[in-house]
């Protein structure tokens, strides 16, 4: 499914944080998809291939100030709170991006859990 621009289907992130520090996560996750289309084309990728793997290590990015929310506000699994919560400004910055276009796959990974993948179009 291709991704209607704004910002109307959005889930807000559990974290509430600085505007400044809202928008420095923001420039982050455009480098991070950027820096995908531009070195891996058109193939897929998702929030967890963007910033987790071998990018968990968030020290040093915007990225912690969502993890340490969590921490602060004992959120009962800190990684996983924060991890969602990348994922859902993921899918607005993809949303609300007016330079390039990305369609959507869903897949039900259990029960409860669902995978999104992206792809530049």
């Amino acid at each position: 499914m291709t991704l209607p621009k704004g910002s109307h289907a959005v889930i807000n992130p559990q974290a509430k944080l600085r505007l400044a520090n809202q928008a420095e996560i923001m420039a982050f996750i455009q480098g991070a998809v950027y820096s995908w289309c531009v070195s891996s084309g058109h193939t897929e990728f998702s929030s967890t291939v963007l910033f987790g793997g071998i990018n968990k290590d968030w020290n040093g990015t915007p990225l912690q100030a969502l993890y340490n929310w969590h921490i602060l506000n004992k959120t009962a699994d800190s990684h996983d709170g924060a991890g969602k919560d990348v994922g859902k400004l993921l899918y607005k910055f993809l949303y609300e991006d007016e330079t390039r276009s990305f369609e959507e796959k869903t897949q039900q990974t259990t029960t409860y859990n669902q995978s999104n993948e992206y792809r530049w179009i």
